[in-house]
Parts: C-alpha cells; structure tokens; sequence
C-alpha cells in the first residue's frame, strides 16, 4: 500500500497539478461553461419555461384532457397579443390586429421590409416575451398534434426505426413534458465534458513509466523480483487516480450543472413529442443521465488503459504525444458523434454504441494483462 501511495503521489507533482489546473481552465471556458451559464439561450428560454410550467400543472406526462387545457392556455395567451398589436401604431397602419395576421404575413413567401420591420421591433428592439412565448407554444403545439408524421419523412423506408416510432405513438412515453431545450443541453454539455475527461486522464497518467525510464529507475527495478512488482503497483496507483479525478470533476460538473433546474424532469421520458431525439431505449432523463455517467467511466478505464500501455512502451515524450493524440483524438470524434452525443438516437444502428463499448472494455484489459506481463518478463537492458 505503501508504494500505491508514492506512486500516486508522484502522479500529482507540483508541475502537474499547476499545468493541470491549466488545462482544465482552458476546456472548462472554451467546451463546457457555455452549457451552464447560458442556460436557457435565448429564444429556446420560452421552451424551458413553458416545460417548467407543464410540469407544475400537469406532472411528467401530458394527456390529451391536459394538451386540451394547455391549448385553452395558449388561446388566452394570443388574445394578449392581439391586443398587444391593437395598440401598436405600425401594426395599426399595416392593418395587422391579431397574432395570426402577423404570422401569415411574415410566412406567406411575399416580402414585406415593413412588416418584416414590425416583427423585427416587437421580438427584437422591444424583446416582448408574450410573443416568443406565443411562438414556442405554436412549436409545441405542432409536435403533440403531429408526433408520428413530424418524423415520417425521415424514418418511413427504415422498417425498424419506424416501427420503434409506431411503437411509441402507442404508448405514454410521447406524452412525456421533457423539452429538447433540457435534453439537448445535457447532451452537448456531457459530450464537451467527456473531453475533459480525456485530456486530463492522459496528461496524468502518460508520465508513470516513462518518468521512471527517463530517470533510469527501471535499471534498479527490473533487477530485483521484488521490483519488477513495481510494474502492478503502478498500474493499480494509476487506475485509482484515474477513476478519483473522473469522480471529482463529475462532481464539480454536476455542481454547477444543478442550480439549472433542469433535474426537476428527471422521471420524465426522453421520447418526448417535445424531444427531437427519438431513443431505441425507454429511458427517463435520469436514467440517460446515469448512463452517460457510465461512459465517461468506461472512457476513464479505456483512456487510463491506452496511457499506462503507451508509456511502458515509448522512450520519450515525443513518441509519448505522437502515439497517444490519433488515438485520443479519435476517441473524442467517436464520442460526439456516437458514443455519447444522442448515443441512443435512432439515427444510429441500435447496438452500435453498446458493441463499441464491450469492445472498449475487452481491449483495455487485454491492454493491462499484456503490460503486466511484459513488466514481469522484462530484460533490465531493454
């Protein structure tokens, strides 16, 4: 226990700690802050709120008796508006009196600068929220009225994606209140963090062999059974490192990610008719959440696997970057594109991401023995 202890110890150097808080400075402005301080952006803020409120009225899910009265709702809700553009003078001289003439105005394909203008005013100079929120309840509006066909086009000529939308159209997943605001916030956010995740794993764990080989400790190693030993001993600091700095830095992540608010949806579906993102599985947002905190574990065990392999292998820090970049940075496209942006989607064969990740798991233990093995059989003048 004692040489786990030293060796992790030699892992946080004052170097490494000072050049670590760098780097996750660096990541954290450029990939991740974004997801959380501007949270809910913009015009998707009226989606978010709108949810918020379903949520409060009408709990996780929405039936048709409730779509009813949130339609009432919104009706209520135009009325404002009309007589918000009643009392507006341009809106006056264009003869516009009622939230719909605006909208078909504006989408009858004719171009008209004034009441391009007008509309320009109202959402944009004067930021008048009744009309965002008007827009947003039209978008939501659409997507409980038309859940199946919104999708039809896409998914028709692929009988097993289309059956799985069949499939939920029947069931009370649909009717789920869960935004594509929140969902698709926490998928941008997880995916952003899995970099970090990446980047700071390799840069603390690289070193753990090659220091040693650059300061020729191997030499007095490798001559002594008991110090070819050192070899698991290593692999068993770096391994507890490893898994710690991931938990630590999901902990900050989830942190700063709570004050959102948006863990109040967690028992609500993620196939939501309100969600874009369309899940082979049945999965509340919660238990996505829970997923994707496993991948960033099966990706903390894969990257310490490669980083631990890769330094017992290489002589310098050169070949150390030159080896180990490709890799990662392939890793990092793999996970944004499949293995955890919208991993569950759809869009993607079903078990695609589950095979990748089987595969993951076998290739980094097959990594660990082939090191290990190697440690106990190493000539000291190689």
């Amino acid at each position: 226990m004692r040489i786990i202890i030293n060796e992790i110890k030699k892992l946080f150097n004052l170097k490494s700690l000072l050049i670590l808080g760098l780097i996750v400075f660096i990541i954290w402005k450029i990939f991740i802050s974004f997801w959380i301080e501007v949270f809910p952006n913009g015009s998707e803020t009226p989606d978010f709120n709108l949810s918020v409120e379903m949520l409060k009225d009408y709990g996780i899910t929405m039936d048709e008796k409730e779509f009813e009265d949130f339609k009432e709702k919104s009706a209520l809700r135009e009325k404002e508006a009309d007589e918000y553009l009643k009392g507006d003078k341009d809106a006056q001289e264009l003869g516009i009196k009622s939230y719909r003439e605006l909208s078909g105005r504006l989408n009858n394909g004719k171009t008209d600068e004034k009441v391009e203008e007008l509309n320009s005013k109202i959402y944009f100079k004067y930021k008048v929220d009744l009309f965002w929120e008007m827009d947003s309840r039209e978008s939501l509006i659409a997507s409980y009225e038309d859940y199946l066909n919104r999708h039809y086009e896409l998914y028709s000529s692929e009988t097993n994606r289309y059956k799985r939308l069949e499939e939920l159209e029947k069931g009370e997943q649909p009717k789920s209140i869960l935004s594509y605001v929140t969902f698709s916030n926490y998928d941008s956010l997880i995916t952003n963090f899995s970099i970090l995740v990446v980047v700071t794993l390799a840069f603390i764990i690289s070193p753990i062999f090659l220091r040693d080989e650059k300061n020729k400790v191997n030499l007095l190693q490798y001559s002594s059974k008991t110090g070819r030993k050192i070899g698991s001993k290593k692999v068993i600091s770096a391994m507890i490192t490893a898994f710690g700095i991931s938990t630590l830095e999901l902990i900050g992540l989830f942190l700063m990610y709570i004050p959102n608010n948006t863990l109040q949806f967690w028992n609500c579906s993620i196939n939501s008719k309100f969600n874009y993102m369309v899940s082979w599985f049945d999965l509340t947002f919660g238990q996505y959440i829970m997923l994707t905190i496993l991948v960033i574990y099966i990706i903390t065990l894969v990257v310490t696997s490669v980083s631990l392999f890769v330094s017992s292998k290489v002589k310098n820090y050169v070949a150390l970057i030159g080896i180990q970049v490709p890799i990662l940075g392939a890793l990092i496209m793999f996970l944004d594109n499949i293995g955890l942006n919208h991993m569950t989607t759809i869009n993607s064969p079903k078990y695609i991401p589950i095979i990748a990740y089987v595969v993951f798991i076998i290739i980094s233990i097959l990594l660990i023995i082939n090191l290990l093995k190697n440690e106990k059989n190493r000539d000291v003048l190689n």
